[in-house]
C-alpha cells in the first residue's frame, strides 16, 4: 500500500509543478511594456529634485500606466482561478494518497481520471492561448497595413479625376510683333487734337510741342514696352517703359506740369497694347492709348473704298465738295488685327486715345481722338535718334515733292494747313511766336502761368 500512495503524493507534487511553471511563464508573458502610474509618480517626484527647469512641466502620466495601475475585474480573474487551481490540485493529491493508503483502488483510478483530464485541459488551454498570441500580431500587421493602404488607394483613385478635371495652363498673351519699328505720324488720316488740348487747358508753348510731335519709337522686346515721342522741338521728349506683365511704372506728366503719372500695359488677345494713364493735381484724370497696326493689305482695301464712297458722294450732288471745303480728315478704320501677319512698309500704326478729367469744365466727359502713324525704314526697332532725325528728313522731302493732284491720287486729303504740314522754317517761325505770346501773357499776369502753366 504504501508504493501506491508515494506514486500518487509524486503525481500530485508533478501536477503542483507543472501548475506553477506554467502560471509563471503566463504571468512573465502577460507583463505591461508601458510603466505603471507609480513608477511614473516615482520619476516625477526624481524629475522635480533634479536641477531641471522648473518652468518645464513634468512628462504627462501614460494612459497605458493608469490603466495597467487601475485594479479591474478582469485583472482579478485569472488570479481567482490560479487560487482555485491550486486547490483543486492540493485537494486532488490529499484523495489520491488516502485512497492508496486505504486500499481503495475504484476511487483511486477514478482520481488518477479526473488529475489527468486536468493536466490534458491545462496542457490544451496554454496550447491553444500560445497559438492565439502568435496568430495575433500578424492579423494586427495586415490590418494596419491594409488600413495604411486604404488612404493610398483612395488618393490614387482621386488623382485621376483630378489629372481629368484640370485644365492646361492657358499662355498669355504676347504682342503683335509688328509694333516694332519707327513710326511717322500722317497728318492727313489723324484727327485733330484740338479738343484734348483745350480740355489740358495747355500754354502756347506746350500746344505747339504737342502739334508738332513727328511720330513714335516703339520697342516690343523683352518682355517691356517701350516708347518714345519725338519731336520738330528737340527739348519736348517723352520716353516711357512698362512691363508688360501690367506693372505700374511712374513718369513725368506729359503736359509739363508738376507731378507724375502712373501708367500700365495690358496686351490685348489680338496682340495689341492698351496704354492706361492715371494722374492726379493738378487737372486731374486718366487716359487711355490702344495701339494696333493694321496691314498694308487692309489700309488698301479701306482706302479703296473711302475713294469709291468719296466718288459717289461728290456725284450725288456735291456733298463730297463741302466736305473737302470744310477739311474733314478721313480716318481709316481699324480693321481685325491678323494674328501671323508679317511687318511691311505699308502698315499703318493707329493709336486711339481716350481722355478723362475729373475737374474743369470738361470733367465727366470722355475726349477720344485718333492718329494714324506710318511705317518709315527698317522693320526692327532701335534705330536711335539718327535713324528718328532720317525718318523726319524723308518724311519732310517727300511732302514737299508730292503737289495736290498727286496727294489726291494716292488717297490723301487736303485739308487746311495745321503747324505739322508747314515747312520746318515756318514751324521754328510758329514756335518762336508762341514763345513770345507766353512770355507776354506772363507779364500780363504778372505771376507766373499759374493754372495754365506748363509747372
Amino acid at each position: 500500500m504504501k508504493p501506491h500512495a508515494i506514486v500518487a503524493v509524486i503525481g500530485s507534487l508533478w501536477l503542483l509543478h507543472r501548475r506553477w511553471q506554467h502560471s509563471s511563464s503566463k504571468a512573465k508573458q502577460e507583463q505591461p511594456s508601458q510603466p505603471t502610474a507609480l513608477q511614473h509618480a516615482t520619476s516625477v517626484i526624481a524629475h522635480s529634485g533634479t536641477n531641471a527647469n522648473l518652468a518645464q512641466p513634468p512628462p504627462p502620466i501614460p494612459a497605458a500606466a493608469l490603466t495597467s495601475g487601475t485594479i479591474s475585474v478582469q485583472a482579478v480573474k485569472p488570479m481567482l482561478g490560479a487560487v482555485l487551481q491550486w486547490i483543486f490540485l492540493i485537494l486532488l493529491g490529499a484523495a489520491m494518497s488516502l485512497t492508496a493508503v486505504k486500499g481503495a483502488w475504484d476511487v483511486f483510478a477514478v482520481l488518477v481520471a479526473a488529475a489527468g483530464v486536468q493536466l490534458g485541459g491545462q496542457l490544451a488551454r496554454g496550447m491553444s492561448g500560445s497559438s492565439r498570441r502568435s496568430s495575433s500580431s500578424p492579423r494586427v500587421a495586415r490590418g494596419s497595413s491594409s488600413a495604411s493602404s486604404q488612404p493610398r488607394s483612395a488618393a490614387a483613385s482621386q488623382e485621376p479625376s483630378t489629372a481629368a478635371l484640370s485644365w492646361p495652363p492657358v499662355p498669355p498673351p504676347s504682342p503683335d510683333p509688328r509694333l516694332q519699328g519707327v513710326w511717322v505720324k500722317d497728318p492727313s488720316r489723324s484727327e485733330p487734337m484740338d479738343e484734348a488740348i483745350a480740355a489740358m487747358r495747355l500754354n502756347g508753348l506746350v500746344r505747339s510741342a504737342v502739334r508738332l510731335i513727328r511720330g513714335l519709337e516703339l520697342d516690343v522686346r523683352g518682355g517691356r514696352f517701350n516708347m518714345a515721342i519725338f519731336s520738330v522741338i528737340a527739348w519736348f521728349k517723352v520716353r516711357e517703359s512698362y512691363g508688360l506683365d501690367g506693372g505700374v511704372g511712374q513718369y513725368n506728366r506729359r503736359d509739363l506740369r508738376r507731378g507724375k503719372h502712373s501708367g500700365s500695359v495690358a496686351v490685348q488677345p489680338d496682340g495689341s497694347l492698351l496704354l492706361s494713364l492715371t494722374w492726379g493735381e493738378p487737372l486731374p484724370g486718366s487716359g487711355t492709348d490702344h495701339f494696333a497696326v493694321v496691314s498694308a493689305a487692309s489700309s488698301a482695301a479701306a482706302a479703296a473704298g473711302g475713294a469709291a464712297a468719296a466718288s459717289g458722294g461728290g456725284g450725288g450732288g456735291g456733298g463730297g465738295g463741302e466736305e473737302w471745303a470744310s477739311g474733314a480728315a478721313r480716318v481709316v478704320p481699324p480693321p481685325s488685327l491678323p494674328a501671323a501677319a508679317a511687318a511691311a512698309e505699308g502698315d499703318l500704326l493707329v493709336v486711339t486715345s481716350t481722355l478723362q478729367l475729373l475737374a474743369g469744365p470738361a470733367s465727366g466727359r470722355t475726349i477720344t481722338y485718333r492718329t494714324v502713324y506710318v511705317r518709315v525704314g527698317g522693320r526692327g526697332g532701335g534705330g536711335g535718334r539718327q535713324q528718328q532725325q532720317n525718318n523726319n528728313s524723308q518724311l519732310q522731302s517727300q511732302q514737299a515733292t508730292l503737289t495736290p493732284p498727286q496727294q489726291q491720287q494716292q488717297g490723301l486729303i487736303q485739308r487746311p494747313q495745321t503747324p505739322e504740314q508747314l515747312p520746318q522754317p515756318q514751324q521754328l517761325m510758329l514756335l518762336s511766336q508762341a514763345q513770345q505770346d507766353t512770355r507776354q501773357q506772363q507779364n500780363e499776369l504778372g505771376a507766373g502761368t499759374g493754372e495754365d502753366g506748363s509747372g
